[in-house]
């Protein structure tokens, strides 16, 4: 009774801590340190009251592997740091059975907010000019094609909230 309280509270921590992620993300593009370092250091309080120690060397693998490349992507400038560990944070907190569940929720999340975000700069661009107060370089800069940042915290954070349900479902 008192392992399934402390695992289902480290679950809602788990949760927050990923919302927490996702908005700093958002607002700031960046996902500080310290909420990764929280939910790695949370893992072992749900992995012992939950009764999930003995699948914990295989999730550290699959958070490993995840790390390793995200590392790559992150190398090729394709993803960030925060959001590499953020990912390789919940691989951990899924454990084999839904390790791959989280990547595809996470990668499908994604796309949609990739999309979205295209949609929406399609539109901004297509919009008249309705001044004339713009310079030519803002002009020049708006038609100019450019790499449109994409705080894909959200994405994971998504996928880490279906981790959340299922591992408090389960």
């Amino acid at each position: 009774m008192y392992g399934d309280l402390v695992a289902q509270s480290a679950i809602a921590l788990f949760a927050a801590l990923v919302l927490w992620a996702a908005v700093t993300d958002v607002r700031h593009y960046l996902i500080p340190n310290r909420i990764t370092l929280g939910l790695l250091v949370l893992y072992p309080v749900y992995a012992w009251a939950g009764g999930h120690l003995a699948e914990a060397p295989l999730a550290l693998a699959f958070a490993g592997i995840v790390l390793a490349i995200g590392a790559v992507a992150f190398a090729c400038n394709q993803m960030g740091g925060g959001d590499v560990k953020l990912m390789a944070v919940c691989v951990l907190w899924a454990g084999p059975k839904l390790a791959l569940s989280f990547i595809f929720v996470t990668l499908l999340a994604g796309g949609v907010i990739a999309l979205a975000l295209l949609i929406r700069s399609r539109l901004v661009r297509s919009r008249p000019v309705l001044s004339q107060s713009w310079t030519n370089s803002a002009l020049a800069d708006d038609a100019a094609p450019h790499k449109q940042n994409m705080p894909y915290g959200v994405a994971v954070a998504i996928g880490g909230l279906f981790v959340a349900a299922s591992l408090w479902g389960g």
